[in-house]
C-alpha cells in the first residue's frame, strides 16, 4: 500500500491517544533487547538449532537423523522448520522432562539487557499481545499479568475490550508452561481445532487497530495472526479501519493481501526501530497534553461563566485539579 508516512503516522498517533491500538510484540522486540550472545533462543530458528543440540548431547538422535532435521531448518521454509519442530519434539519424546528441561535451558534464561525498547512500547499505555515465548516485557514491569491464549479466553477478551494495559497476552504461550507453547505441527493444528481458542479469535474486537512490532511476515501468517487479520479484512476492507506493521526501509515494496496493513518504515536498520518508537512516544505525549490543556480550558471558561450550581462548580474544580495534577506528573 503506497502512503504518506507523516499522515499515517499522525493517524497511529491519534489512535494511540483515542485507546484504539493493540501492540503486538514480535521476536524482533526481544532480539532488541537482549545481548548478541543470546539471540539464539529468542528466534525461532535458533529454538530449533539450540533443540537439535539438546538432542544429540541427550543421545536422542543418531547423526542422519541430526543431519535431516538441520537440512529442513536450513531451508529457512516455515513448512519444513515447522517439520523440524515436530521431528524434535518427536525425538524429545514428546513434551515430557526433555522438552521442559530444554525450554528451562533456553527461553528461560533469556534476560533483558537493554529496557529501553520495551519501556517505550510500555509508555504508550496499550494492551500487549505477543508471539514471544520469553518474559522480557514481564521483566520490565513487574506488575504486568500474563494471559495464555490457551487458557484464559474470557478474561483476554475483556482485557483487550477495555484496552487495558495491565496485562500482556502470550498468544503462543508462556516458557513457565511448557504444555501450552505453539511450537510444531501438532500445536499449530491444536489451534485450528480448538473451539476457546477459535472463539477467543472471534471475540476480539475486530475494530482495534493493531500495531506490529518486531513481526516477520510469517509471524502475521500463524494459527493465531492470520485469521484475525484475514477476519478483519473481510469485514472492513473498505472502511477506514487500518493496522500496521513497523519494518524497515528496505520491507516496504512487500506486497500484502490485506487492504487494510499499512506498512510504516521505521529507518533503514534494525537499530532505528528505537529512535523511531521514542519519536512516537513523544508525539503521543504531545496530543495527549493538548487534548488536556484543552479540557482545562473548557473547564475554566465555564468556571468563569459561573453559569452551574455549587455542586457542579465543585464537582468542576475538582475535575481541575485532577487534571493539573496530573500534568504536573
Amino acid at each position: 500500500m503506497a502512503i504518506d508516512t507523516e499522515k499515517q503516522l499522525e493517524e497511529l498517533v491519534k489512535d494511540i491517544v483515542n485507546d484504539k491500538v493493540v501492540v503486538v510484540a514480535g521476536t524482533g522486540v526481544s532480539l532488541l533487547s537482549l545481548e548478541k550472545t543470546n539471540w539464539a533462543f529468542a528466534s525461532w530458528e535458533g529454538l530449533l538449532r539450540a533443540g537439535v543440540q539438546y538432542c544429540k548431547e541427550h543421545d536422542l538422535i543418531n547423526k542422519d537423523e541430526e543431519s535431516l532435521i538441520l537440512a529442513q531448518i536450513n531451508t529457512q521454509s516455515t513448512i519444513f522448520m515447522t517439520s523440524a519442530a515436530q521431528q524434535i519434539v518427536y525425538f524429545m519424546k514428546g513434551r515430557g522432562v526433555h522438552f521442559q528441561r530444554w525450554i528451562q535451558q533456553t527461553v528461560a534464561t533469556l534476560k533483558v539487557a537493554d529496557k529501553r525498547l520495551i519501556n517505550t512500547i510500555l509508555r504508550l499505555n496499550c494492551p500487549i499481545m505477543t508471539t514471544n515465548y520469553d518474559n522480557l516485557i514481564e521483566q520490565v514491569n513487574p506488575d504486568l499479568s500474563y494471559y495464555n491464549a490457551d487458557r484464559e479466553q474470557v478474561l483476554i477478551i475483556e482485557a483487550i475490550r477495555k484496552r487495558d494495559p495491565k496485562y500482556i497476552i502470550h498468544l503462543h504461550g508462556h516458557f513457565r508452561h511448557p504444555d501450552s507453547l505453539v511450537f510444531d505441527i501438532s500445536s499449530y493444528e491444536d489451534i485450528k481445532r480448538n473451539e476457546q481458542i477459535q472463539a477467543l479469535l472471534n471475540s476480539i474486537d475486530t475494530t482495534a487497530t493493531y500495531l506490529f512490532i518486531g513481526c516477520g511476515v510469517a509471524g502475521l501468517n500463524d494459527a493465531n495472526l492470520g485469521p484475525l487479520l484475514h477476519r478483519s479484512n473481510e469485514l472492513f476492507g473498505n472502511v477506514g479501519f487500518k493496522h500496521y506493521r513497523l519494518v524497515r526501509d528496505s520491507e516496504l515494496k512487500e506486497v500484502s493481501s490485506n487492504r487494510r496493513l499499512v506498512l510504516l518504515s521505521y529507518g533503514k536498520e534494525y537499530s532505528d526501530l528505537l529512535p523511531f518508537m521514542e519519536t512516537l512516544l513523544n508525539k503521543v505525549k504531545a496530543l495527549k497534553e493538548y487534548h488536556e490543556k484543552v479540557a482545562r480550558d473548557l473547564l475554566e471558561q465555564k468556571l468563569r461563566a459561573s453559569q452551574t450550581s455549587d455542586q457542579e462548580e465543585l464537582d468542576l474544580l475538582n475535575q481541575l485539579i485532577r487534571m493539573n495534577k496530573k500534568n504536573d506528573e
